[in-house]
């Protein structure tokens, strides 16, 4: 891994971890994290004997329950701010849409993958990371958000192969940074079609 890579790693961590922060209420579409949350707390609970983890049922199940009851509310409140977010990002994109459906996000707390993209995007930009990507997945529609920190000039978006051994994904709500290069075993929607949105620097 070259200097210029891990820097860009290093960078991606930090939005993601930004991002993560500043979006308590999480995604409104990943149901699953607040069950594993809830059950890992459940779990690291002292007041709860061994015994009564290891089974199915008692706080276990109302410690599930809760974690259901937040994925609610994420989903009310995603739906909420995709009022505003969804409309500002539609046709040409440019750095201050990008900056307003983040502050969007950033006020309610919450956001699905282009909510979480476009806040790594803005702290990114206002760090001055360069050049960025707000990237797209797309296959009948639009599929998922995702940045990436780095990608050649010269090189095609829609090929991960020819964006350059420097080039770091940064998706802050599949909880993930990588290279380039491990896109089609890292991406959870490895079958669509990549396009760039918006490119800054």
């Amino acid at each position: 891994m070259g200097d210029q890579e891990m820097t860009n790693r290093v960078w991606a961590l930090t939005a993601m971890t930004y991002t993560l922060t500043n979006l308590p209420k999480g995604p409104g579409n990943r149901p699953l994290d607040f069950v594993r949350e809830a059950l890992r707390e459940a779990r690291d609970d002292s007041s709860i004997p061994g015994w009564v983890k290891s089974v199915h049922g008692g706080p276990v199940i109302d410690s599930a329950k809760k974690g259901l009851d937040k994925n609610t509310q994420a989903v009310y409140c995603t739906a909420e701010v995709k009022k505003y977010t969804e409309p500002i990002m539609e046709g040409v994109i440019d750095d201050s849409k990008i900056r307003r459906a983040a502050a969007y996000a950033l006020s309610y707390g919450c956001g699905n993958c282009g909510e979480h993209a476009v806040i790594a995007f803005t702290f990114l930009m206002d760090h001055g990371v360069k050049p960025l990507d707000f990237m797209e997945l797309f296959d009948n529609r639009p599929r998922h958000n995702f940045v990436v920190i780095g990608r050649e000039v010269d090189s095609e978006p829609a090929k991960y192969g020819t964006w350059g051994e420097n080039a770091v994904v940064c998706d802050p709500w599949d909880r993930n940074v990588y290279p380039a290069r491990e896109y089609p075993v890292k991406t959870p929607f490895a079958n669509c079609k990549i396009i760039s949105m918006y490119r800054y620097g």
